[in-house]
């Protein structure tokens, strides 16, 4: 299980070491070093998936002085909201009181699932799938942002993996348009699935299920044995159309993981 955590950490990490000096000054990119993995700072973009902390309790105990460092980039860099990702086999009531002392409160579960490199379910699917390059990076960086509605200052950072080594990235067409965009990361015998989105006028197409079964095949491939994808948690309150993705497409659920949340007052 750990594993599943620091592939998820050291992609997180490539990502940001790919953006320039210009991403970098755009969206106040920050790496810092904690608890033996690395957090991640983007005080300009108030977005969490760019502002958080993974695998933390692994390397090492999730203590005060931890907290502290976490709380002291927060503060420097005027963070308006931080997660810490909590790695549950060390999550305990006493982690929940020490998180609240500082100000963290329980936000939300991410859920995470797991699957072998076994032959994709067979999907029916009019659309294109193209595995891109860095021509087509730009595109890719449009795509996702307009899906999450994310700002325009995203794109360039977005776009900077492509054709660095060890991640794929993916795009599917419906007629010579670009309606959704995937990728993956890959390390040793692991390989973590992000950038699944699709823009709100195509969903429905079958798109990302598409895209899943196309990175579970090139995965097999490439020599990967195990593929990890964390989605929203399904609740009766909140439904999440990636999980029934990606339950559907083979990969069964490991665990739930607790995101602490800061926010700015």
């Amino acid at each position: 299980m750990k594993e599943y955590e620091l592939i998820e950490s050291a992609a997180l990490n490539d990502f940001a070491h790919s953006a320039s000096k210009e991403i970098i000054e755009k969206c106040g990119i920050k790496i810092f070093p904690v608890g033996g993995v690395n957090g991640l700072i983007t005080s300009k973009i108030d977005i969490l998936a760019f502002n958080r902390v993974v695998g933390l309790g692994i390397k090492e105990p999730i203590d005060e002085r931890v907290v502290d460092i976490i709380l002291n980039k927060i503060e420097a860099n005027q963070v308006n909201r931080f997660f810490i990702q909590v790695y549950p086999e060390v999550y305990s009531e006493k982690l929940r009181r020490l998180l609240e002392l500082y100000n963290f409160s329980h936000y939300n579960n991410w859920v995470r699932l797991v699957r072998d490199t076994s032959p994709a379910h067979k999907v029916q699917s009019k659309l294109e799938i193209k595995n891109i390059t860095k021509n087509e990076s730009e595109l890719f960086g449009e795509s996702v942002i307009k899906a999450f509605e994310w700002p325009d200052e995203l794109t360039e950072w977005i776009a900077s993996p492509i054709g660095r080594k060890n991640w794929c990235h993916y795009l599917a067409f419906d007629k010579n348009v670009p309606v959704a965009t995937a990728a993956f990361f890959r390390s040793g015998d692991y390989a973590w699935f992000d950038f699944a989105a699709t823009h709100p006028e195509h969903r429905g197409k079958g798109a990302q299920s598409a895209l899943l079964a196309r990175r579970i095949d090139d995965c097999r491939k490439l020599g990967v044995k195990t593929i990890i994808v964390e989605t929203a948690e399904q609740t009766s309150k909140k439904e999440s159309p990636s999980y029934r993705n990606v339950l559907k497409a083979g990969f069964k659920e490991a665990y739930k993981r607790p995101n602490f949340i800061f926010i700015k007052s």
